[in-house]
Formats: C-alpha cells, sequence, structure tokens
C-alpha cells in the first residue's frame, strides 16, 4: 500500500481552526484508541509543543490489558501525563479530573500567587475520529452540554461546555493528518474503525489482520470463529465463508469474509487485541 493522502479541504479548514484556537486554551487532552497508540495520536500540522498536554488512552476493555500497561509505563518513564480509561465505568471520568487537577496544580499555583482565585481551566479535547473523543465529551459534561456562544475561540465545528465552576472543554471535530508516510499506520486506523474503508483494499487489510493475529493472538482466532490456525492465511477465509454459507456464484464470497473479520475488530467482537505493541513502536 502506498502512502496515504487523506486531506480534504474540510479538514484542511479544521486544523486550521484548530491551530487559531490554541491560543485560548491551558490544556490539551489528546485521546487515542488503546489498540492503535502510535498511530492514533493527534499528528497535525498544528504545534502544540507550548501547550501541557494530557494524554487520554480509550477503549481500553477492548485492547491488551498488558499491553495498555506497557504503554502506560513508558509514558510515566517519560514524564508525559497520560490515564488508561474505560469511559463505560463509572470511575472514569473521576478519574480524569484527578489527574487534570494534579496536572494543572502548578498552573493554578501560578495565578493564586497573583491573586487570582477563580481561574478557569480551558481544556481542548484533540482526536481522530471514532476513538471516543465524544464520549468522553458527554461523560465529561454529564450529557448536558451548555455551549458558551460569546467566548473568544468558537468557531463553526467548535463549541466551549461547562464540566465545572472551574473547568471549561472545547470540542473539536475528528481530523485526520493530511497523509501517514507509514502505510501500516494507515492500515491500523482503518482497522479500529477511524478511517473509512470503501477507498482501501479490503483484501489487504483482511490479510494483514490476519496475519498479526496468527502471529500474536492465535488463540483467539480458534476461540471465536473454531478454525485452526491455517498456514496459508487465504485457507482461513475460505473456511469462514464455508463455515457462514456465504456463497457467491458457487464460490466462497471471500469479500465477505474479508469485511467480517475486520468488522469484528473493529466493533470489538475480538477482545483484548492491540495492534501496536509498544517494543515495535518505542
Amino acid at each position: 500500500m502506498k502512502q496515504i493522502h487523506w486531506f480534504p479541504g474540510h479538514m484542511k479548514k479544521a486544523i486550521a481552526q484548530v491551530a487559531e484556537t490554541l491560543k485560548w486554551v491551558d490544556l490539551i487532552i489528546e485521546v487515542v484508541d488503546a489498540r492503535a497508540i502510535a498511530s492514533s495520536r493527534y499528528q497535525s500540522a498544528v504545534d502544540q509543543s507550548h501547550k501541557k498536554t494530557l494524554i487520554v488512552l480509550t477503549k481500553t476493555d477492548l485492547a491488551d490489558v498488558k499491553q495498555t500497561q506497557a504503554w502506560m509505563k513508558h509514558f510515566r518513564s517519560q514524564n508525559i501525563p497520560a490515564i488508561a480509561l474505560n469511559l463505560n465505568q463509572s470511575n472514569a471520568v473521576p478519574s480524569l479530573l484527578k489527574l487534570i487537577d494534579e496536572v494543572m496544580a502548578p498552573f493554578i499555583e501560578k495565578y493564586l500567587k497573583k491573586g487570582l482565585r477563580n481561574k478557569i481551566i480551558k481544556m481542548m479535547i484533540l482526536g481522530i475520529p471514532n476513538v471516543g473523543k465524544s464520549t468522553l465529551i458527554n461523560r465529561l459534561a454529564k450529557k448536558n452540554k451548555t455551549i458558551v456562544e460569546n467566548r473568544p475561540g468558537v468557531t463553526k465545528g467548535q463549541q466551549w461546555i461547562h464540566v465545572s465552576d472551574k473547568l471549561l472543554v472545547l470540542d473539536t471535530p475528528g481530523i485526520l493528518p493530511p497523509h501517514y508516510d507509514s502505510p501500516i499506520q494507515a492500515i491500523h486506523l482503518a482497522l479500529v474503525g477511524s478511517m473509512k474503508i470503501d477507498n482501501m483494499p479490503i483484501e489487504e487489510l483482511a490479510h494483514f489482520l490476519y496475519r498479526f493475529l496468527g502471529q500474536h493472538y492465535p488463540e483467539k482466532i480458534v476461540q471465536h470463529y473454531n478454525i485452526p490456525s491455517h498456514q496459508h492465511v487465504q485457507e482461513f477465509f475460505f473456511a469462514l465463508a464455508q463455515q457462514r454459507g456465504w456463497i457467491l456464484h458457487d464460490q466462497p464470497n471471500l469479500d465477505q469474509a474479508y469485511k467480517q473479520l475486520i468488522k469484528d475488530f473493529s466493533d470489538g467482537v475480538l477482545l483484548g487485541i492491540t495492534l501496536e505493541p509498544l517494543v515495535t513502536w518505542h
């Protein structure tokens, strides 16, 4: 697969809006999919280096627990604030708010020394599509979004939302980077559902996923599909199509088998899988 370009005009405009709005925020919360942490990092043209950034790993219930722990250890070793969350659990938001307080304590202390006791922390939540950004915002806002229209930094597709008396969060549209130099990153994002696969080679995606599972999680194939691991990748898809009765023109419908494996992973039917072991990305 060649270099992936994914940069329609509306995304270019959205990235420009984010860059313009960055000057109004105190903290960036970067949301990434725990199954593909490196690939789902927010890699735009926006220079975030001067802003405090906190990384939130979502969909941890779908990822490999040991790999999530390894990535968290890596972030700690780099002094990068990070937290791994299952947004379906009741303790997710309190845990995040506690970490925000810890990260922003020096910032608040600076304003207290200036006599400003009611400083509101303005946070921007960034993330590519389908990493759980909207779910996180809904949890923070307790599903009661209050849009603040008369504040600077509000542009079309963005909105300030009250979280508490001392926290405002800026919602931004999910944006993909202009391109991926590594085709593996694009494949990973397609598999976790962050990129549309309509115009991507389904057979290549499915073969990549099956080979990865066979190498790292062979037991998942046997447990979920009741099909033994095969030496040749195509044998699995023939077996899956025949098992499900997917026949087209008297032949196994391989396209349907390809799409099913990808869907099962993307939707979380196949659990406990991380596409990016830390050792391969560190």
